[in-house]
């Protein structure tokens, strides 16, 4: 008889965090938990509301020793100066590297940290090389480390071979890649 009691407090202990859980999940889609759309992945339509800036055709370069380093494209931005981001759609970044050589990245979204100019890359990543194809759902260039990271399943190919694995660390260049696990190689 005792056990009964306790079996309904559970089953409302749970019913209350399935709805709190859903009230959670509804604030966040709706843009009032802004700090957490920040740190983590973006929702299908990042459109938030109230940006300090709202653009069509955002262009953003750096320089260093008088060259250009990188020139960042997006189709629109929304820029929240408070959170110091920018959340963007329709992105290129292209990276010229000290040989003459390139690296363009597109994606569908993203967005740029406005401080270090880190920028998250998320929905069909290509990024592309004169010798390397790659392919993967989300990725992350840091700007000062000159690296580019994921923890997807990403798809490699050069020349006559295709590699494919999950999580990858490489540098801007794509001269140097190490993917994590499940590692499959075909040679065509």
């Amino acid at each position: 008889m005792k056990r009964y009691p306790r079996q309904k407090k559970l089953l409302l202990a749970a019913v209350v965090g399935i709805l709190l859980g859903g009230v959670l999940l509804f604030l966040r889609q709706i843009g009032i938990w802004r700090h957490q759309m920040v740190s983590g992945p973006l929702s299908q339509s990042v459109i938030l509301n109230k940006a300090d800036i709202e653009v069509k055709k955002m262009e953003l370069s750096e320089t260093e020793a008088g060259e250009l380093a990188w020139n960042l494209k997006a189709e629109k931005a929304q820029v929240y100066e408070k959170e110091g981001v920018a959340y963007l759609q329709g992105i290129s970044l292209e990276y010229l590297l000290n040989e003459g050589e390139e690296v363009i990245l597109t994606s569908e979204r993203g967005r740029i940290g406005l401080a270090q100019k880190n920028v998250f890359l998320q929905g069909n990543v290509d990024a592309s090389s004169h010798q390397i194809q790659l392919k993967t759902n989300t990725l992350s260039w840091n700007r000062e480390k000159r690296m580019l990271m994921t923890e997807d399943l990403v798809w490699l190919r050069r020349e006559n071979i295709e590699i494919t694995g999950e999580g990858m660390v490489a540098d801007i260049g794509l001269g140097k890649i190490k993917l994590n696990k499940n590692i499959r190689t075909v040679i065509h």
